[in-house]
């Protein structure tokens, strides 16, 4: 009984919109995403379907008193998706709450995935960068364009990018390493596998176009 308890205990996430009270009673912390503070529906997150661009995505934060910290996450957020393949990174992705000592804050990052690796779902990412909404057409011209939109200098921004590709390399074998270790053999073993080459493949392949011109 005891060891299912505890393998029941490690499965266990914080939620990082719940906090306790001192009276022990476990409140929770409104956030809104980007969708709903641009007033739209849950039916449309999508650029191309009329949802938030990435500019408008960097306007709300600014309007809502969201700290520059944040903004460089913002950033950093769009590479790393771009990095993984996560096509699905749209607005409702992207959510602000309200922390009592920090004031209004990004949340932490959720719906982190790669999508490119799965033949059937879409080629395009869910902004457009620059003027280019397909991931393996996107140039340094395009990240440089995108910059500018958002009010940010081009050479501030590729920073982020090429910081981004540094540290995802250096995660990447740690963490297939880790996931591995708990995959069952077989299938498991070589969809992580799989998995690692396609990130790896594809963040090379941005950081070439971007970085080596």
């Amino acid at each position: 009984m005891n060891r299912r308890l505890h393998k029941i205990q490690d499965t266990l996430i914080k939620r990082y919109d719940r906090l306790t009270g001192d009276d022990g009673q476990i409140k929770r912390l409104h956030q809104l995403d980007l969708c709903q503070l641009d007033g739209k529906p849950s039916t449309i997150k999508y650029e191309a379907d009329g949802g938030p661009t990435l500019a408008r995505c960097r306007e709300l934060l600014g309007q809502n008193g969201v700290v520059a910290a944040d903004t460089k996450r913002f950033l950093q957020w769009l590479f790393f998706n771009l990095y993984v393949g996560n096509h699905d990174s749209h607005a409702k992705n992207l959510s602000i709450y309200f922390l009592p000592q920090y004031g209004v804050r990004l949340t932490p990052f959720y719906d982190l995935l790669s999508t490119s690796i799965y033949a059937g779902l879409s080629r395009r990412f869910a902004f457009s960068i620059g003027g280019e909404s397909t991931p393996s057409n996107i140039q340094k011209e395009h990240i440089v364009t995108m910059a500018s939109q958002l009010g940010f200098k081009a050479q501030y921004v590729l920073k982020i990018a090429e910081e981004m590709a540094s540290a995802l390399g250096d995660k990447l074998n740690e963490t297939t390493h880790a996931v591995n270790a708990m995959a069952a053999a077989g299938t498991e073993k070589t969809m992580v596998e799989r998995l690692n080459h396609h990130i790896a493949r594809t963040t090379k392949s941005l950081q070439n176009r971007l970085f080596t011109r």
